[in-house]
C-alpha cells in the first residue's frame, strides 16, 4: 500500500478519530500522550499527514486500536 493511499484510507474511515472518541481522550491529551501538538492529532484525523513510524504502535497502544486497522492493511 502506498503512502498516499493509506492515508486516504485513513482520512475516509477515520480511524485515529473513532477510536480516539472511543476511548474518551481529546485530541490535546492525546497529543501530549505522543508528543505532539492537537494541531498534528487533527491533520492525522483529517487526512492532512500522516503519524510518523515511530508513533504507530505507541498510537496503537494508547488507542486499543490493532496497527494493522490504524495502517488499513487488513479491510
Amino acid at each position: 500500500i502506498s503512502y498516499l493511499n493509506t492515508i486516504d484510507k485513513l482520512n475516509k474511515e477515520n480511524i485515529i478519530k473513532k477510536y480516539r472518541v472511543k476511548r474518551g481522550i481529546t485530541q490535546e491529551t492525546l497529543g501530549k500522550m505522543l508528543g505532539v501538538s492537537r494541531v498534528a492529532v487533527s491533520h492525522w484525523e483529517n487526512g492532512v499527514l500522516f503519524p510518523k513510524t515511530s508513533r504507530i504502535i505507541k498510537l496503537s497502544d494508547i488507542l486499543k486500536c490493532p496497527v494493522d486497522k490504524l495502517l488499513r492493511l487488513k479491510r
